[in-house]
């Protein structure tokens, strides 16, 4: 067989190949259908649309981004019953969009299945109770995730969800989020979906599909190859409409079986595009328009003749952009339409009147998905699902601007939070938010938006001061840091001074230690002293230059601040934090493959180490294929042992250790938390801890003792609280030489013995009901110290502690004594000092 012959084969047997229906796939498995091991979460929220804080404007507010919305009738939409895709946190339904205050339910928790983003809805005219749904996780840089799981189906209208044939295993790829459903109105056993660059078609309801086109150009703007929206015409769906995330669109007369090229090129566009939109309209079926975003700006292309020829009605440098931007005709007039963008813009094609115009002005900014209906007078009634939220519109009779409410009401708590910040007392959280900046809690639940907005990182609250609380905004460089001092009411400016590296600072770790300092990783290590102005940097860490590297995770040995573990592309210690030439090294090669960084910031997530012992250290993993998740060292990271025996394959966000225990480690993963009593134990097993808590992706998670409470930030459902497993136990301190504290967190008593002396500086927060005991002939100094209860009510004070034996009580010496000076002060014990 000659060359061109065997060429010739392989591309008829490879073609053979792609056109085989796709059905035989592992079933993904339900996470954490097991006892609660102690776990009860709850919402803390927000449950619905933040208050507007010092600052903030309307325009700011928001619970969510990145959503897509449907009404179950394109032909003849319910206004009321209004369907969110949410790109982290599933599906939701609401059965009164109308309302002042909608209320909104998940559909897709009961499956227990890490569905996660839902991209687009399909249903089956005429049957309500039949939905598809299209799964997969779309987000950039360090929280970069595809893993979406196929197309699911559910015929009771949500309670239960099926697999169909199109089936995906995380991690996924580019190719395997399911972003654009159709269902046949005609047939409805034929669903088209489009899957990253792949086009499938099911003719048997979805038990099987066969995937008949696959685009390979990459997308001009850099992104992978994609198709971007499918539709059919009205009443006829044999004729199928097909763009991409480049020059060229599809027309089909066949269902979808073959298809005829265009080049916008051809067409007059002039520029390279990188995303083209499809809008119908029931009004006119021979109608379809193709909205090209190009570098010269917005050009659109209408046909009047259902695809067969195509001119340019519309050419305006217009604010959208490569992410979703929907375009929808009006309901009212085929020659008016709506394309979502930075803003809303209203375009006339009408020559008489101003070809477009913004409409959107007071409500937050990027709209991913737009719907337009007739509100039942003639009028066009509008939704937008944006980077804030939901929201409905309308143009007063009469007026020039167009008003908007929030419809995203309660239920839909879909906020995507990076990292999270909580007072020792439980008076303020706060976090940081894709798209909706700083979000803040005060102790009665409420939450407000303050000024600081745009995408939000990780936020801390001072351990000494909890009036003091931290937020953090990605995307500057230098990276901002910004404090409030009155519990995020108001942020002053943000706190430069003394940061010299220029890192890429999508995201950004800082937290607030025991010692009293403010730590943050950029591409190095920085800390700010307590109520500081100037960042201090610790050492110099030997980053790679190839990538964007910086510092995702830090931990900081209570017991010994010398000792500091950070994150980069691999692990990293100091265990001379404070001295002028910091030291560090990397302490990853005993992981083996895990310590293999790759892309920006590495394969390793996070680390925790052991209050009481700071050489007590263990590493997170964020990978699926590796069965190694977490890693543990007993000797500061000179060998390490894989303790990850009963974890999911998804990626570990985030690690803590709980203090007060021997062993107990939490993990915040890409399907929510686990939990193992014995984590030192590499024969040890992970519980699910995730009893009342959705399958979600835990990106941070933080401990509060004070009210034995852990608390998760999650990506895309909010922030969630449960009790810990068990309760810390500090034990009881005992000093018997004399020792300075300066800065201090006490969670245990503290028992000075017979001659020893205990100097406390700075500031002391001691837990509630915690006394400190003074031996016979011991000393107490509080030398300028400010001494205070830790958990927001009372501690115990001091106390003289007698011996008990009555020759020691009359022969042994004087009672313990307590000396003040510089100023020292006791606030909030029940005990006088004696």
């Amino acid at each position: 067989m000659n060359f061109n012959k065997k060429i010739k084969v392989f591309i008829y047997i490879f073609s053979i190949f792609l056109l085989l229906p796709i059905s035989i796939h592992a079933q993904p498995a339900p996470i954490c259908n097991t006892p609660a091991n102690g776990s009860n979460w709850s919402l803390i929220g927000p449950k619905s649309l933040p208050d507007k804080g010092a600052g903030a404007h309307f325009s700011a507010l928001g619970t969510g981004a990145q959503m897509r919305i449907k009404f179950q009738d394109a032909d003849r939409p319910n206004p009321k019953k209004l369907y969110a895709c949410t790109p982290s946190g599933g599906l939701f339904c609401t059965m009164d969009a109308t309302a002042e205050m909608p209320l909104w339910e998940n559909l897709t928790d009961s499956t227990r299945l890490p569905v996660l983003g839902v991209r687009d809805v399909g249903f089956v005219p005429g049957d309500s109770q039949t939905i598809f749904i299209g799964t997969g996780l779309r987000y950039p840089l360090a929280l970069r995730r595809f893993h979406g799981i196929g197309v699911l189906k559910t015929t009771d209208g949500g309670k239960s969800w099926q697999q169909t044939g199109l089936q995906f295993t995380p991690p996924g790829k580019w190719n395997q989020v399911c972003h654009d459903l159709l269902v046949d109105p005609k047939n409805t056993n034929t669903v088209h979906a489009l899957c990253g660059s792949d086009y499938y078609k099911s003719t048997d309801g979805g038990t099987h599909f066969t995937k008949k086109k696959t685009h390979s150009l990459r997308c001009p703007a850099g992104w992978g190859a994609a198709f971007r929206d499918i539709a059919f015409k009205p009443g006829d769906p044999n004729v199928v409409y097909l763009s991409t995330d480049h020059n060229f669109f599809f027309v089909s007369n066949d269902a979808g079986e073959s298809w005829q090229e265009f080049d916008v090129r051809n067409l007059g566009a002039e520029a390279e595009t990188d995303r083209i939109d499809i809008a119908v309209s029931p009004l006119n079926p021979e109608l379809v328009f193709m909205a090209c975003h190009t570098k010269k700006g917005e050009v659109i292309f209408r046909s009047l003749n259902a695809g067969a020829d195509w001119k340019i009605v519309f050419r305006k440098k217009i604010r959208t952009s490569y992410e979703r931007n929907d375009l929808v005709v009006s309901p009212n007039n085929p020659d008016v339409l709506y394309i979502g963008g930075v803003h809303i813009d209203r375009i006339f094609l009408d020559s008489t009147k101003r070809n477009s115009r913004t409409i959107s002005a007071g409500i937050h900014a990027d709209h991913r998905g737009l719907l337009a209906i007739d509100d039942g007078k003639g009028n066009d009634l509008l939704f937008s699902a944006n980077d804030g939220g939901l929201y409905r519109g309308h143009l007063p009779k009469g007026k020039k601007r167009w008003e908007w409410v929030d419809i995203s009401g309660t239920g839909m708590n879909n906020t995507q939070f990076y990292g999270i910040g909580v007072a020792e007392d439980y008076s303020v959280i706060l976090g940081g938010t894709q798209d909706n900046g700083v979000l803040v809690a005060d102790s009665t639940g409420r939450f407000f938006k303050p000024s600081l907005g745009g995408d939000g990182s990780d936020c801390a609250v001072d351990l000494f001061d909890t009036d003091l609380v931290y937020g953090s905004i990605w995307h500057r460089v230098p990276p901002e840091v910004w404090r409030s001092a009155n519990k995020g009411e108001k942020f002053q400016k943000p706190l430069k001074k003394g940061i010299n590296d220029g890192a890429d600072t999508y995201y950004f770790s800082i937290m607030a230690h025991e010692d009293g300092y403010l730590y943050m990783g950029t591409k190095d290590v920085y800390r700010l002293p307590h109520k500081g102005e100037v960042w201090e940097q610790v050492g110099d860490i030997p980053l790679p230059n190839d990538l964007p590297y910086k510092i995702l995770s830090i931990a900081v040995g209570t017991s010994d601040p010398n000792v500091i573990y950070a994150v980069g592309d691999v692990l990293y210690k100091t265990e001379n934090a404070n001295a002028d030439n910091v030291i560090w090294k990397n302490i990853s090669a005993g992981m083996g493959k895990a310590a293999k960084a790759y892309g920006a910031g590495g394969e390793m997530s996070s680390v925790t180490v052991d209050p009481a012992d700071p050489d007590r250290v263990w590493e997170g993993i964020r990978n699926y294929g590796s069965p190694f998740k977490v890693y543990f060292s007993a000797n500061g990271g000179t060998d390490w042992t894989a303790v990850s025996k009963g974890l999911p394959p998804f990626p570990v966000n985030d690690i803590v250790f709980q203090a007060g225990t021997k062993d107990a480690v939490y993990v915040g993963t890409d399907v929510g938390v686990f939990y193992n009593p014995a984590a030192s134990d590499p024969n040890s097993e992970w519980l699910c801890f995730n009893s009342g808590l959705p399958v979600c992706l835990v990106t941070d998670l933080e401990i509060n003792y004070c009210f034995n409470k852990i608390i998760a930030g999650t990506f895309g459902r909010s922030i969630w609280e449960s009790p810990l497993a068990n309760v810390s136990d500090f034990g009881t301190v005992e000093v018997n030489k004399n020792e300075t504290w300066d800065f201090k967190i006490i969670r245990s008593d503290v028992v000075v013995e017979s001659k020893a002396k205990l100097t406390l500086k700075g500031e002391i927060r001691i837990a509630s009901g915690k006394k400190i005991f003074l031996e016979k002939n011991s000393q107490l100094v509080l030398d300028g110290a400010n001494l205070e209860a830790l958990c927001g009510d009372t501690w115990g004070g001091i106390e003289t502690k007698d011996d008990p034996n009555f020759f020691q009580r009359f022969f042994g010496g004087r009672p313990g004594t307590v000396e003040f000076k510089n100023g020292a002060t006791i606030k909030n014990a029940i005990l006088d000092v004696p």
